[in-house]
């Protein structure tokens, strides 16, 4: 939805949460702390490709 990754048109915070019923500061929180996750486990991968 954000980044227009299923086909559909990018969307702002305010549209995603209208969507599912969320603030968009919501939708704030749980972008970052995904993008978190994936970071951690980015960081992992690549320490365990360096072994």
């Amino acid at each position: 939805m954000r980044y227009g990754m299923d086909g559909e048109d990018p969307m702002s915070l305010t549209g995603i949460g209208r969507v599912i019923g969320i603030s968009r500061d919501r939708v704030r929180n749980l972008e970052r702390d995904g993008l978190a996750g994936l970071r951690r486990l980015s960081d992992q991968v690549e320490a365990y490709v360096a072994c």
